[in-house]
Order: structure tokens, then C-alpha cells, then sequence
């Protein structure tokens, strides 16, 4: 027996891309068969090639006070036609603003921090550099790196400055709102005579802030009072709480992923024995199967009101401190707020629901999206160690998966890449890692909205480090949702972005619900091919491919264009056995093997 050498072809076309691999085998008699493999993963690659802005002048720093204006602008190459203008303040989209300049009237302390524009075309995308606009009025603190040195803050109410650029953690030092302490620094205050609730946001800051507070006297015996990442708004923070009397509290900003740059710290008392509700539970983000029951539950520290909402809406008749989901499907993915409210004064906390599941309908209730890439980042590190408790929710792993999530309500950071040359405005990010070597296909096949899809790998540090492996803008099935294919290696953790495609008119990103599909498929194989003159003619061969994932085996007589199916096979190690009788020997038959999905 004798083999010919391989020879590959790939047809390229709307909706359908197929892979061969032909295997001549000659047999003794002049018997002739020849073996294709044949992968059909109904893909269409798009390759736009267009000129993409360039920036001639960027938009510089600015000083302004209170009160007063000023503005920004940027000047774009003019022999580059029909540019487009989104500005954003730390990462973020603002709402309206895209000319080529802004303008920023009455300016506030949380008016101040980084503000870039990105000029885009419908192709290509390009952000300028960061021009931060400061404040001449607000006084500059000499923040610490360490809790006991920290200077003191005064007053009831107050605005001040400072930075933590270099910065680094104390020994011990308790991660703050729940992120590993990167970029700390510390003040203290002290509660004035009267009780009441104090308010601390870093509205203003240059970078994407945590916020904490705590009572205590050493690091050791830190008691936290309240916490918060992004309650501010454009990544800023805010916490309240009720402030003992004439008690210090330590009040630490810290970097997320270890940002920093200058920052604004503000605070108000109000003077009252009002208490604001707390949770002593607060719900869990969640990734479940499709048609599961989820429960939300809350445990009040009082005797509270309570009224549940979801992105945003209010849910009728959802006015207790549990919320069963039923049946949960897409409509239902994204997040859970619940208000709690006694008398006046009100507290809230949230959590977010996917869905997760596989060829297989298993649930990987571990995986699970976030709105920065540096969650992902920690949490695929996370998934590294080994531990005794429940799995964190981390890195996808498998041969075929489907997530379902929302972007409703997402935002995007400082640095972040253009994904694909859009602008874009609303990110998640997914994280995956390949079990073993093959074409990784990832779809957002089934979304509801214009999406924008991108896959990376490291060491992605930060965002400069990210390498960019695929991405698409519009070849999925409804000529929205988008598509891509790559060659993927055993072991290697690929970050998934998705983001939404660009209002012509606002410049807002498209935003809804994501159906994220992603599969690994290994390479078709004949082996053990093997004919006999034994029942009339008969072939045998053995298949291997992707566990579960279905072969069908088809054969041709003369030439290779009219294929009939001989049989269909899934095999949950994706190697199987077929033989194939009442060949007589003639001048040539054909035997395929294919993967569709």
C-alpha cells in the first residue's frame, strides 16, 4: 500500500468554510480509494483594509477652578474622510460628546481626570493620548503609604488632593472592597462631636479607584466600615455609612490592577441618628444551566423594605428579601439589584446572572464574564491554585461551550484596546483556556445586538502586553454577530473581548445580551485503513477527531461531488471504527469524514 502526499485546499465563502485533506490509497487490482477530510464550521472571514485616522495635534492638559470652563480638542489628518469622535473621561463614553473638541462649562471637582477621544472611521479606530484636566483650587494632601503615618483630614465636609503613584501594600494589608491591595495610601478623619452619615467619593480621580474605610489602630486590627470600586461613576468610588461619634477612621484609595495618578477624595456628613440598612448576606453572582431556577437572597441587619431590580428596571411585585428567577433563559442574564429601604434611607447591593452549558448540556457554573480585564486576569491566576472550598468563578475550559451574559451597563477602561478598529464603549471580558491543540472557533452567534468580538493572549501584564491573536466586526450569521477561527495551542489562556458597535448618531456602543459560543476541534484522521476482497469488497478505516463531537462518514463513487452519507457518529473520545462492505473493485471511490456545527 502506498500513500500519496497530503494536499490541503481552504474555500473561503459567506457563511461556509470548509477544510480537506486528501489521502490517495492505492490498492492492490488497480483498486483505487481516496480519503478527504472535511471540516465544515460555517465560517466567513472579512478582511477590511482602510486607512485609519491619524491624530496631528493631540488634546493637552488643562488647569482650571471651580466654577470656570475650558476646553479640549484634538485635529485629525483631513485627507482621511468621514471621522468620527467619541470622548471619554477615564475609559468611559460621554454621553453626546463627539465632535472634534469639548467643552466642559461650570467645572466640578468630579469634572477633573483623564480625558481622551477616539477618532474612528467605520473600520478603523485610534485614541489620542490622555490629557488630564486638574484642579487649581483644591488643596494637595501628602497621602501615605503607610496607615500610621497617614495625615489627618478635618472637617465635616471637605475636598483635597493627593497622589499614589508609587505606592506599594503594608505586610498583612487586607484587600480592599475585595481587590489585593496594589497602590494604597492612607488619611485619617475624625467623625465630629454628633454622629450621622458620612459620604467619601473619589469623583475626579485620574484612574480607576478603590475606596475603604476602617476603624482600628494597626493594620492587624482593621475593621472595615465600608467599601466600594465604582459607585462613583467613570471608575470612581463612593461609600456612606453611619460615623460613630468623634471616632478615627482610616480612610485608604488604592488602584485597581494597580493603577495610579493624582486622585480626588471628597466627603459630607449629614447630622442625624438615622442608620443606613446593611446586609449581613448579600446575593452571589451566579452562572447557571438554561431552564434552572435561581435564587437571590439577601439577610437584612434591620427591619427593612425591599424592592428588587433588574438592569435597571423595576420588578413588579418583587418586594421581599428573596428572588426566584425561573426558567432562566437569556432574557433573564444580567444583573440583580436589591434596594433596601427603612424609612428614608436606603442600601442596595447587586448581583449577576449567566448562563453557562455545553454539547453536552454540563454547566460549568465557574465561568462567569467581567466588565475588566484585570478581573479576568486575577481570577484565571486565582484558578491556578489549588484550594479546599468552592471553585472560584474563573477560566472556561472544554471542548465546546455557550455563555450567555449582558453588557448592559458596561463601560470600558483606560488603555483598553480598540477591539477590532471600533470604538466600541461597552466590554466584557471572558477568559478560556485550551485543553489540548486544535482550531478554536468562537462565535456571538444569537446575540441581540451589533457586536464587536476580540481574542488575546498574554502575558497581558496590562493592556500593553496583550497580544492580539482574531477579531471580527460583522461575519456572523445576521451579518452583526461576529466570527472567528485560529489555530490554538494546549494550555494557553485566550481573553475574550466582546463589545458593542457604534451608534452612527450618538456613539454610543450597542449594548444587550451575548450568546458567546467557543469550541475546540482537532484535526479529522484516517488510520487502519485496510481492504479486503472478503463480503463483496470491504473498507475499513478508523476515525479519530474531537470527543463528542459528531463524524459523519461519507463516500463518493468516480468523483467527489455527489456525497452520500453512510453513517453519523459521536464518540465520547472522539475516536471510532467503520467498515464498509459490498465494494466491488472498480475505478475509484471516495470516503470523507466531517465535523459540522
Amino acid at each position: 500500500m502506498a500513500l500519496a502526499s497530503a494536499q490541503f485546499t481552504l474555500e473561503l465563502s459567506r457563511g461556509a468554510m470548509l477544510w480537506y485533506q486528501n489521502r490517495v490509497i492505492h490498492l492492490a487490482g488497480g483498486v483505487m480509494f481516496r480519503l478527504v477530510f472535511a471540516l465544515c464550521a460555517g465560517f466567513s472571514l472579512v478582511s477590511a483594509h482602510a486607512q485609519a485616522p491619524r491624530i496631528l495635534q493631540q488634546p493637552q492638559s488643562r488647569t482650571a477652578a471651580v466654577g470656570s470652563s475650558t476646553v479640549f480638542d484634538v485635529t485629525i489628518d483631513p485627507g482621511v474622510p468621514d471621522v468620527r469622535y467619541q470622548w471619554r473621561l477615564n475609559g468611559g463614553n460621554l454621553d453626546g460628546e463627539i465632535g472634534s473638541s469639548l467643552t466642559l462649562s461650570n467645572v466640578q471637582v468630579a469634572s477633573a481626570g483623564l480625558y481622551t477621544v477616539v477618532a474612528f472611521t467605520e473600520s478603523e479606530a485610534v485614541t489620542s493620548n490622555p490629557a488630564e484636566l486638574q484642579l487649581a483650587d483644591v488643596p494637595l494632601v501628602p497621602f501615605s503609604d503607610l496607615l500610621d503615618d497617614g495625615p489627618s483630614i478635618i472637617g465635616a465636609t471637605g475636598q483635597v488632593q493627593g497622589f499614589n503613584i508609587g505606592a506599594t501594600p503594608e505586610p498583612g494589608e487586607p484587600a480592599h472592597g475585595g481587590r489585593p491591595a496594589r497602590r494604597s495610601v492612607w488619611a485619617t478623619w475624625v467623625s465630629p462631636d454628633i454622629g450621622g452619615i458620612v459620604t467619601f467619593r473619589t469623583a475626579g480621580s485620574g484612574f480607576d479607584t478603590v475606596l475603604a474605610v476602617y476603624t482600628g489602630s494597626s493594620i492587624p486590627d482593621l475593621v472595615e466600615a465600608r467599601s466600594d470600586d465604582d459607585a462613583g461613576g467613570f471608575l470612581t468610588s463612593e461609600v456612606s455609612f453611619h460615623a460613630q461619634p468623634q471616632t478615627p477612621y482610616h480612610i485608604v484609595v488604592d488602584g485597581f490592577g494597580g493603577a495610579s495618578g493624582r486622585f480626588m477624595l471628597a466627603w459630607n456628613v449629614e447630622l442625624t441618628p438615622d442608620r443606613l440598612p446593611t446586609f449581613a448576606v448579600e446575593p452571589n453572582d451566579q452562572t447557571v444551566g438554561p431552564g434552572s431556577d435561581v435564587e437571590f437572597i439577601v439577610a437584612p441587619l434591620g427591619n427593612y423594605t425591599w424592592q428588587w431590580f433588574f438592569n435597571g428596571q423595576l420588578l413588579t411585585n418583587e418586594t421581599s428579601s428573596t428572588l426566584l428567577v425561573r426558567n432562566a433563559s437569556a432574557d433573564n442574564v444580567g444583573t440583580y439589584v436589591c434596594r433596601a429601604a427603612d424609612g428614608g434611607r436606603t442600601g442596595a447591593t447587586r448581583a449577576r446572572l449567566e448562563i453557562n452549558y455545553n454539547d453536552l448540556g454540563i454547566v460549568d457554573s465557574s465561568a462567569i464574564t467581567t466588565e475588566k480585564f484585570f478581573d479576568t486576569r486575577l481570577r484565571t491566576a486565582q484558578s491556578q491554585i489549588k484550594t479546599t472550598g468552592p471553585r472560584p468563578k474563573t477560566v472556561a475550559h472544554g471542548f465546546s461551550g455557550t455563555q450567555i451574559f449582558s453588557t448592559l451597563g458596561s463601560t470600558k477602561e483606560p488603555g483598553e484596546p480598540n477591539h477590532c478598529g471600533v470604538a466600541g464603549g461597552a466590554s466584557e471580558w471572558f477568559a478560556f483556556q485550551a485543553d489540548t491543540n486544535g482550531t478554536i472557533y468562537i462565535s456571538t452567534d444569537g446575540s441581540n445586538f451589533d457586536t464587536v468580538l476580540a481574542v488575546y493572549t498574554g502575558p497581558g501584564d496590562d493592556f500593553s502586553t496583550l497580544v492580539s491573536v482574531a477579531c471580527d466586526n460583522n461575519s456572523g450569521l445576521d451579518g452583526k454577530d461576529s466570527r472567528v477561527a485560529f489555530a490554538g495551542t494546549a494550555g494557553t489562556i485566550y481573553w475574550i473581548a466582546v463589545d458593542g458597535a457604534n451608534n452612527a448618531g450618538t456613539g454610543q456602543p450597542a449594548r444587550g445580551s451575548v450568546t458567546l459560543h467557543y469550541r475546540v476541534v482537532m484535526p479529522l484522521q484516517f488510520s487502519a485503513v485496510a481492504y479486503t476482497n472478503a463480503s463483496g469488497g470491504r473498507m475499513t478505516f478508523k476515525i479519530s477527531g474531537t470527543p463528542n463531537l459528531a463524524a459523519a462518514i461519507q463516500a463518493a463513487s468516480l468523483d467527489s461531488t455527489n456525497w452520500v452519507s453512510l453513517i453519523t457518529n459521536s464518540s465520547s473520545t472522539g475516536t471510532f471504527n467503520y467498515t464498509n462492505t459490498g465494494i466491488n473493485a472498480g475505478p475509484g471511490k471516495f470516503y470523507r469524514a466531517v465535523n459540522r456545527f
